[in-house]
């Protein structure tokens, strides 16, 4: 790779990362399911609690458990040795509104921004499965729709799912268009794919997903990367090697 193809790599990195960021959280995350613990590590103690309908971004963990990562405000005046949480303190959305309190003094992740009154911080932790409201969950979605699906369904079909799940429509190529979800990768404190959907003349011809996905009508293929892939085998003169290539414009990081 070449330094003007790195260059160009990383300001698309940094664009994409300052729209993410200028959503609201909940456009592309799950939401508890009602009160429930997070924990500091996956058989760690309860460090707080969050409320009702409380979005975070998850990735599962094992059977039993999902890190999460969380965005939310604070008291400065509940803080203490620096960032560290106090007993008692009390968690805020975007919106200022109480999403959780803490239970036991812990460190978030990191700091992003501060005002005079509160800090904006973001807590990389643990959730219980059973707690993650499973119609926050686009997978799950996904495969309701792909269980009733004919082979030849058209955008119109997944727009309502693709507008509430907050999919980034990304740059059309030749006759194709796709749509984006992203998610949070723990090792590299950055956002990578979670599921890519693409379209050839308005009708779906594959879905590229992280996590696992189950189509009756469609084939599935393993990409042999972190990826599975979903295609409509319809569409004969769409080789494997061709989606790949339009998977790979559209990834966020490469891998």
């Amino acid at each position: 790779m070449n330094l003007l193809n790195i260059k160009e790599q990383v300001i698309r990195i940094l664009i994409f990362q300052l729209i993410l960021f200028s959503f609201p959280v909940w456009v592309f995350a799950e939401k508890s399911a009602g009160n429930c613990s997070i924990y500091f590590d996956a058989e760690g103690e309860q460090v707080a609690e969050l409320y009702p309908n409380s979005y975070f971004i998850a990735h599962n963990f094992n059977a039993r458990k999902s890190r999460i990562l969380l965005d939310c405000w604070v008291k400065k005046n509940q803080q203490y040795d620096g960032i560290r949480l106090e007993r008692g303190a009390l968690l805020f959305n975007s919106t200022l509104k109480k999403t959780g309190k803490v239970i036991r003094p812990f460190n978030p992740m990191r700091e992003m921004e501060s005002n005079d009154s509160m800090a904006h911080i973001q807590i990389v932790a643990f959730i219980d499965n059973a707690s993650i409201d499973p119609v926050s969950v686009p997978e799950l979605e996904l495969e309701k729709l792909l269980g009733s699906a004919s082979q030849n369904e058209k955008f119109s079909y997944f727009e309502d799912y693709i507008k509430k799940f907050g999919y980034f429509e990304q740059e059309k190529y030749e006759n194709y268009e796709s749509w984006l979800i992203p998610e949070f990768d723990f090792v590299t404190q950055s956002y990578t794919n979670r599921i890519l959907m693409i379209f050839y003349n308005r009708e779906l011809i594959s879905i590229f997903h992280h996590r696992p996905v189950k189509a009756k009508v469609y084939d599935s293929i393993e990409t042999g990367g972190r990826f599975g892939m979903i295609y409509n085998s319809k569409f004969s003169e769409n080789s494997k090697a061709k989606l790949m290539e339009i998977y790979k414009r559209k990834m966020i990081i490469s891998h």
